[in-house]
């Protein structure tokens, strides 16, 4: 909206300069400097309402941009969470049975975070590749998920400061979508 201003002035100061041509023209004293810079003001004016007009435009692009990037990250790390939660529920099964000597009812509560304690705490289960495999995969996937949090965490901070962007039309910019 700070463009606003600059037209505004430039604008101002071109009517003031047409004004003293017209003055000057009437009395004939007139060189046409005024007009000269009459038509400079108009020239900056225009520039200014262009570059502010493109600058909203591009602000309003880039949040609507935004607005579905926080919905594929959204998407994205609700299927990473979903994967690691089968993948979890096939640790705890594979746990059951290959290793009935351990506590059943533990492993039947095991979730995606957890499952490299499990490890810790049973030495034993590291000796099982698919275990150490399904542990390697969980973590990978927990990981990801975390990142794809902390890349939509940014992108809804680039979203909360559009409205507040003093250089762009306000009104031409969509609000940020509720945080879940």
């Amino acid at each position: 909206m700070f463009w606003f201003i600059f037209v505004g002035v430039f604008a101002f100061f071109a009517v003031i300069s047409f004004a003293m041509e017209g003055y000057l023209n009437t009395k004939g004293r007139s060189d046409g400097g005024w007009a000269f810079i009459g038509g400079i003001m108009v020239f900056l004016a225009m520039v200014c309402f262009v570059v502010g007009f493109g600058t909203s435009l591009y602000a309003r692009s880039d949040q609507i941009e935004n607005i579905e990037n926080v919905r594929m990250y959204t998407a994205k790390a609700a299927v990473l969470e979903k994967k690691a939660n089968e993948l979890t529920t096939q640790f705890a099964g594979y746990l059951a049975e290959t290793y009935p000597q351990f506590e059943r009812d533990i492993f039947k509560q095991i979730a995606p975070d957890k499952v490299s304690l499990y490890m810790a705490k049973y030495p034993e289960l590291k000796s099982s590749a698919t275990l150490t495999t399904l542990v390697e995969q969980i973590s990978k996937l927990q990981s990801d998920r975390y990142d794809q949090e902390l890349k939509k965490q940014e992108v809804l901070k680039d979203l909360r400061f559009m409205p507040k962007n003093p250089w762009v039309i306000r009104s031409w910019i969509p609000p940020a979508p509720d945080e879940p």
